[in-house]
């Protein structure tokens, strides 16, 4: 899912690194980022965790947390977005293009 997702991003002219969980992720950001996508379900970390983390240090960077639940956890920051899975392409587009000031350095 990780790799289709960087393609799909690919795709649309973003460039994109990818992180095989939110450890690996975390590592990344010492590097610029315009934006977070992650995957609520993973192991060791969640995605609502992941962001706190990432807002511990990177408060203003939107992030969007993919997920198969109807919510995120009532305890989630209320500025995360949102994007129910399964999704297409263009559910994908239209989360991306509803945050304010995003590049293309995904």
């Amino acid at each position: 899912i990780r790799e289709t997702l960087r393609l799909n991003l690919l795709d649309q002219g973003h460039a994109v690194e990818a992180a095989g969980s939110g450890e690996e992720a975390l590592e990344l950001l010492d590097r610029d980022f315009d934006l977070i996508i992650t995957d609520q379900a993973m192991p060791h970390m969640t995605g609502v965790e992941l962001a706190r983390k990432v807002r511990a240090e990177h408060a203003g960077l939107p992030i969007i947390v993919a997920t198969g639940y109807a919510e995120l956890p009532s305890d989630a920051p209320r500025d995360l977005r949102r994007l129910s899975k399964p999704f297409r392409q263009q559910d994908l587009e239209d989360a991306i293009a509803a945050l304010p000031d995003i590049n293309r350095s995904i």
